[in-house]
């Protein structure tokens, strides 16, 4: 769905198929990097990327105009904007809230979400019952809403049990 361009099977990187789209030229500096592997006997592939190296559903391959962190502005870096929300809202199935905040996610007797608490705009607490929800978030705001999340069937919080949920986090 996101169109990865990645290299050719290799040993070191088993997959049950190829990569959908050829990997990407290897760059000057990425050539020098490659031959001083070589030369210490270490390998070197390059990393699968998310970014089109050629056209791919209805989008432009990479012109490498390096717009990768403020947003691709020709639509070839495989963002959940551009490929999972793109195809969501096509099917008719998905609504996209703008400005909202969830505040809380509200587990049932069976330890599924099945309702989701948010503000609107306005500040106007509102709720949406769901048969799935995603939790994608990051890396502090997700521990942060599950544990907002607590209710009588998650009493520390959703998916706590264990009293892990926040805990143990590192950046580099």
């Amino acid at each position: 769905m996101t169109g990865v361009a990645g290299p050719q099977p290799d040993r070191t990187r088993p997959r049950s198929q190829p990569y959908p789209l050829p990997a990407h030229a290897i760059s000057y500096a990425s050539t020098k990097f490659a031959a001083g592997c070589r030369q210490l006997g270490w390998s070197w592939v390059a990393n699968p990327v998310a970014i089109l190296s050629q056209p791919y559903d209805g989008r432009p391959g990479c012109n490498y105009c390096a717009n990768c962190g403020r947003g691709c502005p020709r639509l070839d870096k495989g963002s959940a904007d551009i490929t999972f929300i793109k195809k969501a809202r096509e099917t008719g199935k998905c609504t996209i809230r703008p400005g909202c905040q969830v505040t809380q996610l509200e587990a049932g007797p069976d330890d599924r979400v099945r309702r989701v608490v948010y503000l609107d705009p306005q500040d106007k607490p509102q709720a949406v019952n769901a048969a799935a929800v995603v939790v994608a978030c990051g890396a502090v705001e997700t521990p942060r809403l599950l544990l907002l999340s607590q209710n009588r069937h998650a009493r520390d919080g959703l998916a706590n049990e264990s009293a892990q949920v926040g805990r143990h986090f590192m950046e580099i």
